[in-house]
């Protein structure tokens, strides 16, 4: 048997996964962010505002009600090391680091960011140390249950490695694909 969840009880919320769909990409458009530059950015909806941030055109079928989303974070071209904010719109700015670079290496990071709960931009950025462009990729939203059909309870583990190339398989090739 299965213990109930918190998702379950109304408490809490259910995930519903996503084919990876771009929202920001400041190489199309707004280009690098400048050292302690802050940036808005609509993550949830549809409309003309995702073109705009460099994403899929309309949106990447995010409800407004979503409270937060699954993203990779990716910083491309970093001119020197420093980190990276993402925070909701409506909410001062945390000391929490969502990632870390090194200059002239790109680098991605994974995890789960809360949204604005009061309308506007969903999700305010700021980036720390040199110039940087970034790349916004969601693969899911978090929704109260009672807001949706069809969902995934998140239940969380304690990481776990399930491939390393460095001991079966090598470095991957240019453009190579693996299952």
């Amino acid at each position: 048997p299965v213990t109930p969840h918190r998702a379950l009880t109304g408490d809490g919320t259910v995930f519903v996964p996503l084919t990876p769909c771009r929202v920001v990409d400041t190489r199309v458009t707004g280009g690098p962010f400048a050292d302690r530059e802050i940036r808005a950015y609509e993550i949830a909806g549809s409309g003309s505002a995702f073109a705009a941030q460099g994403g899929k055109a309309d949106g990447c079928g995010i409800p407004a009600e979503a409270s937060g989303v699954e993203a990779s974070i990716t910083s491309v071209s970093p001119s020197a090391s420093g980190f990276f904010r993402a925070y909701p719109a409506d909410q001062p700015m945390p000391t929490a680091t969502f990632l870390s670079k090194t200059a002239h290496q790109d680098i991605t990071n994974t995890g789960a960011l809360a949204l604005a709960t009061t309308g506007g931009p969903d999700l305010k950025a700021r980036n720390f140390g040199g110039t940087s462009q970034y790349v916004i990729d969601v693969a899911g939203y978090f929704i109260a249950p009672d807001l949706i059909d069809d969902g995934t309870v998140f239940v969380p583990l304690t990481p776990c490695r399930v491939v390393d190339t460095r001991v079966t398989g090598g470095p991957f090739a240019d453009r190579e694909i693996r299952a």
